[in-house]
């Protein structure tokens, strides 16, 4: 299905390679949707998003979701690996000579682990998100033997 005419006669660039291209990028990198798509030979982001939403092109739409979930174990991965590189965290104050905490650097880390451990619990929510589950079980039934309020 390298070239096929859309209903308005312009044909489409869609292509197992482009797509692939496109999973390889999401399941490889923490980039996002937009940004691949500003690479050269990856279409538009509204085109991708249009096969991704036109019901037409299912097993891209498998590829893509499969490929947000491999990116969401990437962000996890990364999570842990900036949060045990302490080579930055400390740095030599010009006035004493003497170590102190770089804060600007541990709180550049921790922006990016927050925003990491919310982008993965966002495209794999059943894995990292925070979830409560709440068990609810309401009778809306009458008992049977009301209590007597004397």
């Amino acid at each position: 299905m390298d070239e096929e005419v859309n209903k308005k006669g312009r044909p489409s660039i869609y292509s197992e390679e482009i797509v692939d291209e496109i999973c390889e990028q999401i399941a490889t990198t923490s980039q996002g949707l937009n940004e691949i798509c500003k690479r050269d030979g990856i279409p538009s982001f509204r085109t991708v998003f249009n096969w991704l939403n036109d019901g037409k092109h299912n097993e891209f739409l498998q590829k893509y979701t499969r490929a947000r979930e491999q990116q969401a174990d990437l962000l996890a991965d990364q999570i842990i690996t900036i949060a045990d590189d302490h080579a930055n965290d400390t740095i030599i104050n010009p006035n004493s000579g003497e170590p102190q905490m770089n804060a600007e650097w541990v709180a550049r880390c921790r922006v990016q682990i927050d925003a990491r451990k919310w982008k993965a619990s966002k495209l794999a929510p059943k894995k990292y998100s925070d979830r409560v589950v709440q068990d609810v079980n309401l009778n809306t039934e009458p008992p049977l033997f009301p209590e007597n309020k004397d």
